[in-house]
């Protein structure tokens, strides 16, 4: 590991990371747009991808950037600032701190700000966070540079969303799975069906209740009809959901 937190290739790295799927999740800016943009001085760190709304008269005056792309970019990085709060501490890119460790620093923490107040004691008590997790967390909130960096993120309006517990609503003990492209995040339809208490699953069998399909559903759709349950698109979804959430 290079430790030259200043590295290109570490820029690059850090802001791949936390644009990609398990972190902010942001659509359209992947490798070679980030390449473009550290090239062309947008992006230095995380923050600046907030930043790059106010560069769209420039982005729309390169060769390949039409007015569509653009717009779905910048809508993009303004949905990615309500992720789920652990998505956001995954996103950060924080040394030995995984998918299920930033679950579970979402959960004592409750906000970035809370990210950044955590103390000792409260991380001792956190079920599966060993010495050398508490170490690193404990190493990178002691650097002034990464307390700056949330603070900028923060005042950029990111705000993620709480990790709450599912609500025990009308849907609790329903199963869902979800198959093909949605107009959403599959994560975000995730968090959504989760909070009303369904049981989102990797699989269709006998116990499914309900298949949520978007395009180009595939084997998920097929078995689902076999089996006869119920498929919904995201508009019967929405139906479905009411005014439950």
């Amino acid at each position: 590991r290079c430790p030259n937190p200043r590295c290109p290739a570490q820029i690059q790295g850090r802001l791949e990371h936390f644009a990609s799927k398990k972190a902010l999740d942001i659509r359209g800016l992947g490798p070679n747009q980030i390449e473009l943009f550290i090239q062309q001085g947008l992006l230095r760190d995380l923050p600046d991808i907030f930043r790059l709304e106010q560069h769209r008269a420039l982005l729309l005056s390169w060769e390949g950037y039409q007015e569509k792309s653009v717009n779905n970019l910048l809508q993009a990085i303004e949905a990615a600032k309500n992720r789920r709060l652990d998505h956001c501490i995954f996103g950060l890119g924080i040394r030995h701190i995984g998918e299920k460790a930033a679950k579970s620093l979402a959960q004592v923490a409750g906000s970035l700000s809370g990210l950044l107040a955590l103390q000792p004691e409260q991380l001792e008590r956190l079920p599966d966070f060993g010495g050398i997790m508490r170490q690193s967390l404990g190493a990178w909130l002691g650097q002034q540079e990464n307390q700056n960096l949330v603070q900028d993120l923060i005042s950029l309006g990111l705000s993620p969303l709480p990790l709450e517990q599912a609500a025990r609503g009308q849907f609790s003990g329903k199963s869902v799975v979800i198959t093909g492209t949605l107009s959403q995040p599959r994560g975000e339809w995730k968090y959504r069906l989760e909070q009303l208490g369904f049981k989102v699953l990797g699989a269709v069998s006998k116990k499914t209740d309900y298949l949520l399909a978007g395009e180009e559903a595939g084997s998920k759709l097929k078995e689902a009809l076999k089996l006869g349950i119920p498929v919904l698109d995201e508009a019967a979804m929405r139906k479905l959901l009411g005014d439950a959430d």
